[in-house]
């Protein structure tokens, strides 16, 4: 005997039946017409097109035909130069023609205009007449001039020479791909009295100038002057006008997507069913609503409220007695006591287990209550949190399937499950996926429980950790910095001496001072000559090179003892852009020999703001900052297996209210995440033992940010170059202030 259908299932199939069907029928009905009508109206809209368009074409060769006509009749005498000139004046005239020539009865050129080809044969290829036996017109073919597709126009003068032009129909696919657009609708194809590809979607068919005349869509005109047709070409189907021209011989087709036509009408029904069936849906839930409320809901209640309590469930709150049956309510009554009972006694046993389970929850540690067999038994949110998976799927599996990485300790919880002494172990690695992390576990065996168990603990040590190695590394780092303060005052005894002595060299060299007058004639020697024979081999400029070398490693002590020790800077007014000139005629003078790198090979692309204010700030540290950030860049490229075809840096400024900001990019190779993040550490350097100490960006930072109050930045991608940016106040911070430390 089949199960008795309930009220809400007869209702649903009486309103389905009479109701939502009939309204989903006339909905498609005016669907389907409205979308006939639209075909119709498109199918003339696309035809009329298509004439218009093939009337241009026509007009386009006409125009072009007429201009050569008029060159053939020429009275003239066929003289070369004359030819020649007659040749330019139409080809200035009419800019669509590539070339023009003039051939005699041998097709032997007379002349031609713009190249050159006086003597030679020309053959006469795919001759099509239109009518006038002294035209003609050949296939499309691309120019090797131009690289651009033409048809060869011929004219027959009534000297029996031919007039001939190659002609330009870039002009005439253009205006026919206007109407064609790349990812449309529509698309249009235009083919020669051979079938060949003028105009087409795919630009490979004109290209390799394929032949379509066999194609569905033009065998379908036959010898018709248009005609219209439905089709499907490449999984799509299409509505097509095709238009022959008489003139021409030419066919032009103008295809539109059915997508066009049936897709707006397409949302409006989808959009009118959707309507109906949410206005279906809350129509019979209102009126479900307004028949359950006497009688179903009563019923279905009661019942539920009994198979609840009869299995043991959870319990909802216990609804007021509303019923209209007397009967129910009595029955209703007498229930409601054990109910209510029963409802006591579960609340408070769960109250006391959520109890328990929100004190763990709310630990940040890992606990996980283990079986004698090492099946999970408890799982609190933070083992949830560590292993990716739920209570639910991991309450009764082996933690080392839910917790691989603790496999190294698998003994040592064993033998807390047999012995039942507690073991912990101060420092467990653990990879997570926002890095590797450290882990302190502890395993406790439980004590009273009904079979032997242990509680694992974990807790993430990962900060104390990292705590303890940057205080240890901060005490190397202040015996670091005191062996760097010591290092920069002994060279600087040597490299004052290299000063002095050069600039001593220069004044013997001077034929100014008396004491060198002296000093040659008690000699016998020529000054002057000595000067001569200096100047040409580059002595005194030698001498120079190495004071600014000098001068520029004495900048570079100061700067080490600056990084050691806090010395305040020696800020002066200075223009930003010439001192970055400086800087990039400083950077061109370097080579590296062992490298064969030189700079002047890497593209400067400069990209100043119009004005900026002076700054204040040390000239020489900023210079080094720079000079430093441009010598990084080029090493970078010169270092890649395949350097970039033109290596390039750009160097950018602005100008806020409150700031200056200097950006050094280069299409290099880029920085990794993890040498990002560690760049500007003092000695950390990605070069090879001997090549590089990393210290440069370390003391450019410490320049930037501590002795000028400003940012020094990197944004880079492997493979996409970095860009460094400094950003420096316009306004001199207050003698005595710091900024502040930054991440």
């Amino acid at each position: 005997m089949p199960a008795p259908q309930t009220l809400h299932r007869i209702l649903g199939r009486i309103l389905t039946r009479f109701l939502l069907l009939p309204c989903l029928v006339s909905v498609l009905l005016l669907g389907g017409f409205f979308s006939y009508r639209q075909y119709v109206t498109l199918k003339q809209q696309d035809l009329l097109l298509a004439e218009s368009l093939a009337r241009y074409a026509e007009t386009y060769i006409e125009d072009a035909a007429f201009a050569l006509q008029h060159l053939a009749n020429r009275d003239a005498e066929p003289d070369p130069k004359t030819l020649t000139k007659d040749l330019k004046q139409v080809h200035d005239t009419f800019p669509h023609f590539e070339r023009l020539l003039w051939l005699d009865a041998q097709n032997t050129v007379l002349a031609a205009y713009p190249t050159g080809l006086r003597g030679a044969d020309f053959p006469l290829l795919f001759p099509q007449t239109r009518g006038d036996p002294s035209l003609m017109l050949s296939r499309p073919v691309y120019s090797p001039q131009s690289g651009r597709l033409t048809i060869t126009l011929g004219h027959k003068a009534p000297s029996g020479d031919w007039a001939i032009a190659e002609l330009n129909l870039w002009a005439l696919q253009e205006h026919l791909r206007l109407f064609s657009p790349i990812g449309g609708q529509r698309q249009i194809i235009v083919t020669d009295a051979y079938g060949n590809a003028i105009v087409h979607p795919e630009e490979r068919q004109v290209r390799q100038q394929a032949n379509i005349g066999g194609g569905e869509l033009l065998k379908s005109l036959g010898e018709n002057d248009q005609g219209s047709l439905l089709h499907k070409e490449g999984g799509l189907y299409l509505f097509s006008s095709l238009v022959r021209m008489n003139s021409l011989k030419w066919v032009l087709a103008l295809s539109t997507s059915a997508n066009a036509v049936f897709y707006p009408f397409a949302q409006t029904v989808l959009a009118l069913i959707a309507f109906l069936i949410t206005f279906f849906l809350v129509a019979t839930a209102l009126f479900r609503v307004a028949l359950g409320r006497k009688i179903v809901t009563p019923l279905s209640n009661f019942a539920s409220l009994i198979q609840r309590t009869a299995r043991g469930r959870r319990f909802p709150p216990l609804p007021a007695q509303t019923q209209t049956f007397a009967e129910l309510a009595d029955i209703e009554e007498e229930f409601a006591q054990m109910y209510q009972e029963i409802t006591r006694r579960e609340n408070e046993l769960r109250q006391g287990r959520q109890y328990i389970r929100s004190v763990i929850d709310s630990l940040p540690s890992v606990f996980v209550a283990l079986d004698a067999d090492g099946t999970v038994a408890q799982w609190s949110s933070g083992a949830q949190h560590l292993a990716g998976r739920p209570a639910s799927e991991s309450i009764g599996r082996p933690v080392l399937e839910l917790l691989p990485q603790l496999e190294p300790v698998q003994g040592m919880i064993n033998k807390v499950l047999s012995e039942q002494r507690p073991a912990s172990l101060d420092k467990l690695p653990w990879k997570t996926e926002s890095g590797p992390a450290i882990y302190h576990l502890e395993v406790y065996p439980l004590q009273g429980a009904p079979g032997q168990g242990a509680v694992l603990r974990m807790d993430d040590i990962t900060t104390r950790v990292h705590l303890e190695d940057i205080m240890v590394q901060t005490e190397k780092m202040m015996s670091v910095g005191g062996l760097a303060a010591g290092m920069a005052h002994e060279i600087n005894n040597p490299l004052g001496g290299i000063l002095q002595g050069a600039q001593n060299i220069l004044r013997r060299f001077d034929p100014v001072l008396p004491a060198n007058v002296e000093a040659a004639r008690k000699a016998g020697l020529e000054l002057a000559a000595l000067q001569a024979y200096l100047e040409t081999r580059k002595i005194p400029r030698m001498l120079d090179g190495i004071i600014a070398s000098g001068n520029r490693a004495a900048d570079i002590v100061s700067n080490m003892l600056n990084f050691a020790h806090s010395v305040p800077a020696c800020h002066t007014s200075c223009d930003l852009h010439s001192l970055i000139e400086t800087v990039i005629d400083l950077a061109s003078s370097d080579y590296d020999l062992k490298k064969r790198f030189d700079f002047k090979n890497i593209k400067i692309v400069r990209e100043f703001a119009k004005s900026i204010p002076p700054l204040q700030c040390t000239i020489s540290e900023l210079e080094q900052v720079l000079f430093n950030l441009l010598k990084n860049s080029a090493q970078a490229m010169n270092s890649m297996p395949v350097p970039p075809e033109q290596p390039c840096i750009t160097i950018s400024t602005r100008v806020s209210p409150s700031h200056a900001q200097v950006s050094v990019s280069d299409n290099g190779p880029g920085i990794p995440d993890k040498i990002r993040a560690r760049i500007f550490e003092p000695f950390f350097t990605t070069k090879e033992v001997g090549t590089g100490t990393g210290l440069g960006l370390s003391v450019s930072y410490f320049i930037i940010t501590n002795n000028h109050g400003g940012t020094l930045s990197v944004d880079s991608l492997p493979g996409q170059g970095a860009t460094f940016t400094i950003r420096l106040p316009l306004e001199p911070r207050p003698e005595g202030e710091r900024p502040a430390a930054q991440a």
